[in-house]
Order: structure tokens, then C-alpha cells, then sequence
């Protein structure tokens, strides 16, 4: 037994010191209080989950010939003593004039030493360090901390520090060449590759060959052949490595074709901002996940990790059953939605480290997003590859748009490599980057989008071309259709079209499909909703691209029929019975339009082709459905 006297200590608190032997790990203590004989409190206590170590002391800090900084501090309890070779030790190292600046580490090996690089801390300031004890046997509090031991970092960087300076320099190098090299590409393409009708009567290979085989009589016995510059000759031969020959070199549209976005000058700036911004994106979700802090959890971030990949890929199969059908049909929007979209995944992904609570709803919401990006910009690069494809040789155009993509990325890789160092510590300055960059990459892209010619029709082209044709009587070139196709809102016109909808959808009895097949012979039957200006087209299967393209006429000059403009004659005057007849003659004005376009479609088809429209193919949206209808001259019955 054991007894001590409380004596006051400082404020309300009363104090009892009791020294104690040979403690183990598993004594328990009865204490009881008592004043004089009456007895107060009574309770248990344990000492091995009560300890504290003692503080460690001889805190010295040294220089090693290894470029190394060793902390060394004595144990706190003898060889003989229970806690001796059993402790572990926190120590921090902190710089005096900057309190942000702080290294903490754990030395979990028993072992009272410590060594850091020199390079870790700054050159010329003023440090401090001080280290506190933890006995894990006994799950005991941490100790009181040591005290500071301080010493100036006059450590010089050995010559090996600065390769990384040395090879941002070279990143920077690599890059000005890369750029340099690639615009002389596209100079010298314009200037002479642009030019090649076939190799046989190339004047850049007349050029060349000139002095080699000179024709008769061009110049004197001492005249001197002209000779290509070295340069010319040398960026001439690594044109076949990033330039594929099935992209047309001539004016007009094709010109115009060519500078879309998958072949075109536009590309490089929107590719290499867009590399940028993935950088800046991919920076901030590692942060975000733990990468660099010692206390996040592997097993969580590896959770995030599967969670936001198995978003995407849901989000990849909904998105592709759900628009698959549409990104034919105008690429151009969607590669537009798709680049756009991918900026605000990459803005959400940025921002993702700022809402730590909300941080694994919005990388899957980012993923998603990409995903969809993916699906949508993979379809619409594939259909403008085919577009772009002159020579009907699409997998050397996709692998030439490959490499100038690779080459363009190579530069942003280099950039990135100096950028993200600059913004890792001041998320304000990442969000500027971040910014600017969007704003030169959704220019850009813009502007590459809006060069695109495509020479086929969807709804939207074919809307403005007919439009043209019936309110001043021509057609529209592709080149100035496009130009007018709406890029940002308004992708189709206010009627909808529906091509190839099941046959029940139109009719339900005999006699309403009689109504339908009534007065022509094409193999499509139209019943037009005037209520909801709705068309829907039954397509036969014989039906070709040109009776498509009919149907697609057809009911988009139903839908004329209700807008305000100069209209033909015929269409003027069934303009005024829709405006005055009731719906339920809806068929009417469909059988009398069929009789229109029986000699208004020839002369537009005609002019299609006349002002370069390709009437072969089509990019309408035509569902899959198709029947057969048999009517008897005589009685006209199913």
C-alpha cells in the first residue's frame, strides 16, 4: 500500500505524487480518498494506458558529406529503464522566418537519429527543430517537446540540382523547334504541296530536278543551276510524315475543307491549350486523392479511383445508346458540345481539391462528362476523318491526324513540364491558366468547326439550302451553306421530321392508308401533324438515298408552308388553305404538295448537283424501320 498528501497546486487543482516500482503492463490500482476517516472517492487506474514519456534531450543537428542534414538526440530513459529502445519520436523542422514552411517526420525505427536531404530546405534561412517521444507498448500520450535546437541552411546546390533547370531549358528548346518545324510545314504545304495536281508535274519536283536534268537551250554553258534551299528540301521530305495526300489541294471549298478541324490550322492551338488544361486537371486530381500527403488513405483513394471509372463507363454505354444515331448527322455540333464539355470536366477536376466533401461527386460527375466526351468526340472525329478522306484512304488520313495530334501534345507535355511547377502552390493562378486557356481553346476550335465544309446534307443544311431555293430560286453552294449552319443553338429548324417511323405510326385502318398513297407513286408515304408540326415518314424498301432526300423535302416544304417569306406560286396558295382550313385536311395538303414537288424536286435536285452537293449519300437521321404496300389500280385496297 501506498499513501500520499494532496497539497495544492495551482489553481483548483490538488496534486499527489506516489512512486512507484517495477511497474508491468498489467498492474491495476485501487486509489481511493479519503479526509481523516470518513472516505470520499474510490476508483481504478492503470498505468501502462496513463504514461507519458519523459522529453528527449541533446538535440544536436550536423552536416555529412552526403548532402544530408542528421538530427541526433539522446534517449530519455537509461539502458536499464523499462522504456529504454522503445520509443518513437516526432520530429519537426520548421523555418524561422517563414512559419509555413515545416517538415514533419516519423521515426518509427527506435533509432534516436535522423537524417533529411539538404535540398529539401531553402538556402540561407534560418531553421529550428525540435523533437517529442511516443511509447507505442503502452498506447501513452506524447511527450513533452525537446527543446529547439536552430541553425542556418548555407547548404549550396551541388551541380546536379540543376539539371532540372537544364531540362525545362530543353523543354523549351524542343518546343520552339517542334513549332518552328511544324509551321514550315504547313508554309511549304501551302506553297508548293498544295500545288502537286500529281507527282508527274509537281513544280516543287521541277524545282528540284531542275538543275539535275536542265531543259535545252534555258540557260548558258556558265550559267549556274538554281538550286533549293537545303532547308526546303529537308522539312519537303518529312511532309509525307504528318500530311496524307487524300486531302484535296485545291480552291473553293475544298479549301475551306480542309481547314477543319481534323486536318487544319486551327487544330494545333485548340489541341495544345487542350493539353495544357489536361495537365492543370490531372494536377489537381492526384492532389485531391492524397498524392504527397502522408495521411491519406490508399485504400480510399483507390475507391474514389474504381467509383469515378465505373461512372464513365455507364455513362459511355447510356450516352452512345441514347445520341449514338445523332453524331452522323451533325457532327459538327457535337464535336463543338464535346470539346466544350471537356473544358467544364477539366474545370470540375480543378476545382474538385477546393470541396474536399464533395470531392468524390465530382470527379465522377468530371469522369461522366469525359466519358461522354469520348463517345461523342471519337464518332464525330471518325465521321470527319471519312469527310476528309478524298482518296477513299480514311486510315492514312486518321494516322496523319494521329501524329500532328502526337507532335501537338509533345510541345503541351514540354510546356507543362515548367507551367505546373508555377501553379502547384497558388490555386488562383491555376484557375487564370486554366481560364485563359479555355478560352483560346473553345476560339479556336470555334473557328475550325466553322471552316469544316462538309459536301453531304443533314436536316439543318438541307433546311437552309431548300429555304434559299424556294424564297429566291438557287441553291445555295456548300460553302455558304455552311457557313450559315448554326453551330451553337437552333441545330434543327422548329418542324419535326421524322424519317423511317413504323408503318402503324401513320395509320391504323385501310382507308387512312389509302388516304396516304393516294395520287403519287413515291415509295414513302408523309402524314403531317398540324397540331404539333410534326412530319412522319413511312420509307418503302426500295426506298434510295434520292427518295430520302425527297421525303426530308417533302416535309420540310410542309413546314415552309407555316413560316412567313416569299414562296412559289403553287406553295403560296397552299399556304393560304393551311392558314385557313382546319387540321383534320392535313392529308389534303399532303396529297396537293406531292404534286408540287413532282416538278419543283427535279430542278432542285438538279441545282444541288450543279453547286457541288454530293446526292448520293445523305447525313438525314433515318430510323430502321421500312415497309411494303401493294394498292390495286382499281379498288386501291390494301
Amino acid at each position: 500500500n501506498h499513501t500520499c498528501v494532496p497539497v495544492n497546486g495551482e489553481g483548483a487543482v490538488c496534486l499527489c505524487d506516489m512512486l512507484m516500482g517495477n511497474v508491468s503492463t498489467g498492474d491495476t490500482y485501487q486509489l481511493d480518498l479519503w479526509a481523516g476517516e470518513q472516505w470520499l472517492w474510490s476508483d481504478s487506474f492503470k498505468p501502462s494506458e496513463h504514461v507519458k514519456p519523459r522529453a528527449p534531450g541533446n538535440l544536436t543537428v550536423n552536416a555529412t558529406d552526403s548532402h544530408t542534414w542528421q538530427l541526433t538526440w539522446s534517449d530519455p530513459y537509461p539502458p536499464n529503464g523499462s522504456l529504454h529502445a522503445k520509443l518513437f519520436y516526432l520530429v519537426n523542422i520548421s523555418n524561422e522566418d517563414d512559419p509555413t514552411e515545416f517538415l514533419v517526420s516519423n521515426v518509427t525505427y527506435m533509432e534516436p537519429t535522423l537524417r533529411f536531404p539538404a535540398s529539401t530546405l531553402r538556402p540561407g534561412a534560418l531553421y529550428s527543430a525540435r523533437v517529442r517521444a511516443w511509447a507505442p507498448d503502452y498506447n501513452s500520450l506524447w511527450s513533452e517537446w525537446s527543446p529547439r535546437v536552430q541553425w542556418l541552411h548555407d547548404y549550396e546546390w551541388p551541380w546536379e540540382q540543376h539539371l532540372p533547370l537544364a531540362v525545362g531549358i530543353s523543354c523549351i528548346i524542343i518546343m520552339v523547334v517542334c513549332l518552328s518545324c511544324y509551321f514550315s510545314i504547313l508554309k511549304i504545304k501551302k506553297e508548293w504541296w498544295d500545288q502537286i495536281p500529281s507527282p508527274a508535274h509537281s513544280s516543287l519536283v521541277a524545282v528540284i530536278q531542275e538543275p539535275q536534268v536542265p531543259p535545252r537551250g534555258k540557260r548558258s554553258g556558265g550559267q549556274e543551276p538554281a538550286k533549293c534551299p537545303y532547308w526546303k528540301t529537308c522539312l519537303t521530305k518529312l511532309l509525307p510524315c504528318l500530311l496524307e495526300p487524300g486531302v484535296e489541294r485545291g480552291d473553293g471549298s475544298s479549301q475551306a475543307a480542309r481547314s477543319g478541324p481534323v486536318q487544319g490550322p486551327g487544330k494545333p492551338v485548340w489541341a495544345f491549350a487542350s493539353s495544357l488544361s489536361g495537365s492543370l486537371a490531372t494536377h489537381a486530381v492526384l492532389l485531391g486523392i492524397g498524392v504527397g500527403n502522408a495521411s491519406a488513405s490508399v485504400s480510399a483513394a483507390t475507391a474514389t479511383w474504381l467509383l469515378k471509372d465505373s461512372t464513365g463507363m455507364l455513362g459511355r454505354i447510356i450516352f452512345a445508346w441514347w445520341k449514338g444515331s445523332k453524331l452522323d448527322c451533325n457532327a459538327k455540333q457535337w464535336r463543338l458540345f464535346a470539346d466544350i464539355l471537356n473544358d467544364t470536366a477539366m474545370f470540375l477536376e480543378i476545382m474538385a481539391p477546393l470541396l474536399p466533401i464533395c470531392f468524390t461527386m465530382t470527379i465522377c460527375i468530371s469522369n461522366l462528362a469525359k466519358c461522354i466526351v469520348s463517345v461523342a468526340g471519337g464518332a464525330t472525329r471518325a465521321a470527319l476523318t471519312m469527310h476528309q478522306a478524298r482518296r477513299n484512304n480514311m486510315a492514312d488520313v486518321s494516322a496523319k491526324d494521329g501524329s500532328q495530334e502526337t507532335l501537338v501534345n509533345l510541345a503541351g507535355l514540354l510546356v507543362s513540364l515548367l507551367m505546373l511547377p508555377l501553379v502547384s502552390d497558388c490555386p488562383s493562378f491555376s484557375l487564370g491558366c486554366f481560364f485563359l486557356l479555355t478560352a483560346l481553346h473553345v476560339y479556336a476550335n470555334y473557328r475550325a468547326v466553322r471552316a469544316l465544309v462538309i459536301e453531304t446534307l443533314n436536316e439543318g443544311r438541307l433546311w437552309l439550302v431548300l429555304k434559299h431555293f424556294l424564297q429566291r430560286g438557287e441553291v445555295l453552294d456548300p460553302t455558304s451553306a455552311n457557313q450559315m449552319e448554326p453551330l451553337w443553338t437552333g441545330f434543327w429548324p422548329s418542324l419535326s421530321l421524322s424519317l423511317g417511323v413504323p408503318l402503324h405510326h401513320l395509320v391504323s385502318s385501310v382507308a387512312e392508308l389509302q388516304q396516304l398513297a393516294e395520287g403519287h407513286q413515291e415509295p414513302y408515304l408523309l402524314r403531317w401533324d398540324q397540331s404539333q408540326n410534326q412530319v412522319q415518314v413511312v420509307l418503302s424498301q426500295e426506298a434510295g438515298p434520292e427518295t430520302v432526300l425527297r421525303a426530308a423535302t417533302h416535309g420540310l416544304v410542309l413546314g415552309a408552308l407555316r413560316e412567313d417569306g416569299p414562296l412559289p406560286r403553287e406553295l403560296g396558295e397552299l399556304r393560304s388553305q393551311v392558314r385557313a382550313g382546319p387540321n383534320t385536311e392535313s392529308w389534303v395538303i399532303v396529297k396537293e404538295t406531292h404534286q408540287v414537288l413532282d416538278k419543283l424536286f427535279p430542278q432542285f435536285l438538279r441545282g444541288l448537283q450543279d453547286a457541288g452537293w454530293e446526292t448520293e449519300k445523305h447525313q438525314l437521321e433515318v430510323d430502321e424501320w421500312r415497309a411494303t404496300w401493294l394498292l390495286s389500280p382499281e379498288k386501291k385496297v390494301l
